[in-house]
């Protein structure tokens, strides 16, 4: 098989990661985020899976969380715009737009989830102190 074949036919790479996608378009936008898991993706198509049903005609921003650091610290997301095509039983999306954003660095997820266990713990604590009479 040449390399023009699979151009044409279009290669879909296998994706398996976490990601969180909103709608866009019409004007008004979801109050939370969708969580879900990429199945394949390829040059003009991305397929995953969804908390929750995303009819055809939506327009969604998806956020995946990309596995290789930028200079092996600074953790990425590969962000998709693009159409919902079907969604029966996986949602096939047409990627219009993409382009990866920073999600911070490695060291400050570590430092946030530990002031936020500490916060977590001390409310704890605080809370079992106080009667509910």
């Amino acid at each position: 098989m040449s390399f023009s074949h699979n151009r044409r036919v279009g290669l879909a790479f296998p994706l398996h990661l976490s990601l969180k996608c909103r709608r866009i378009r019409p004007q008004v936008r979801w109050e939370q985020l969708i969580s879900g898991q990429s199945l394949k993706i390829s040059s003009r198509d991305f397929v995953f899976t969804s908390s929750e049903t995303i009819p055809p005609g939506q327009v969604l921003e998806v956020f995946v969380d990309w596995p290789v650091l930028l200079d092996n610290r600074i953790r990425l997301a590969l962000v998709l715009e693009g159409v919902v095509v079907s969604s029966d039983p996986h949602i096939a999306m047409r990627i219009d737009k993409y382009q990866f954003k920073t999600r911070g660095t490695l060291e400050a997820m570590t430092a946030s989830a530990s002031t936020t266990s500490f916060r977590t713990a001390n409310a704890m604590v605080a809370s079992a102190g106080q009667s509910s009479f």
